[in-house]
């Protein structure tokens, strides 16, 4: 049994200790929302590897898997981190594009292979099997795989500010080199907090914003 650890955020599923406790996990991104929602599956619920996270991760995942002839499931919920950021940045031959059509775009290329199948769902609940592993989604649906890779991206824990959730990825940004040059010059106030606040120094911010 094998787990590949990409990206995680694995605070909605109830996983078993048993065998989480050897995940190797690194950081990575979610990208734009999915939106087709097609079962491509039909009856099938044996997988060589089910990926939990269907975004730019998961997605990238499931086409090396594609091309390598593996029958995968792609299970993803279809709300990702970014999924209220208006443009993506600094991605070649992508800039200014919506996370969402990229997103889409991609997902239409990978299910070009036939044995990758997408899910639209929420896995909830992993345990180990005599075969590898069985996922449950919220509805109670169960696959078996032998292999599991999670690109659950991560997960924004936004602060108790009236209006902070609304504005965020829009007017509350995050990131200088995401969305710094669509402000430049704008009148900019910086709210941090902890030792993380030293990450990004004035004088870089002010490289972009004069009015910081």
């Amino acid at each position: 049994m094998e787990v590949a650890g990409m990206v995680n955020d694995m605070s909605e599923m109830n996983l078993d200790a048993r065998w989480v406790e050897n995940v190797n996990t690194s950081v990575g991104f979610r990208g734009g929302r999915v939106l087709c929602k097609t079962e491509k599956y039909g009856k099938r619920k044996d997988f060589e590897v089910i990926i939990v996270g269907g975004s730019y991760a998961g997605l990238s995942a499931g086409m090396a898997l594609g091309r390598s002839l593996q029958n995968v499931l792609i299970i993803d919920s279809g709300k990702p981190c970014n999924r209220t950021t208006p443009h993506s940045h600094n991605f070649i031959t992508l800039d200014g594009e919506k996370p969402a059509v990229i997103a889409e775009k991609a997902q239409a290329q990978v299910l070009k292979y036939s044995t990758v199948q997408f899910h639209h769902g929420m896995a909830i609940t992993g345990k180990p099997s005599g075969k590898g592993f069985i996922i449950v989604t919220e509805v109670g649906e169960e696959f078996t795989a032998k292999r599991l890779i999670f690109a659950c991206g991560v997960k924004d824990i936004l602060p108790d500010i009236k209006g902070f959730a609304e504005c965020w990825e829009i007017s509350v940004i995050h990131c200088p080199h995401c969305h710094g040059y669509e402000e430049k010059n704008a009148k900019t106030g910086i709210l941090a907090n902890g030792n993380f606040a030293a990450h990004w120094p004035v004088e870089i911010l002010r490289e972009l914003w004069s009015m910081v």
